[in-house]
């Protein structure tokens, strides 16, 4: 895990490649309120729920990264859409 504060104080928490990461642990990241960057690629087990609580927890994100998160349904790609500022 790593996570990195800019400059102006931004956050960016890398976790990519992570098997363990699971539903519980998003209610953790609330806790980070400046955290902007996610990034949770290769976490094949990540599924719709896991990206709906991310995005509950952490309402000030601009981007997530869900590269090879393969349990993510399509429809939920386009419930991510819809949601703004995420990149």
């Amino acid at each position: 895990m790593l996570a990195v504060m800019g400059r102006d104080e931004r956050m960016k928490l890398e976790l990519s490649n992570n098997a363990s990461l699971s539903y519980p642990s998003w209610k953790a990241l609330s806790s980070l309120k400046k955290l902007e960057h996610l990034d949770v690629s290769g976490c094949y087990q990540i599924q719709d729920n896991d990206v709906k609580m991310i995005t509950l927890a952490c309402p000030q994100l601009v981007s997530l990264n869900l590269t090879g998160c393969s349990g993510i349904s399509p429809k939920m790609f386009v419930e991510l859409e819809k949601l703004n500022p995420l990149r």
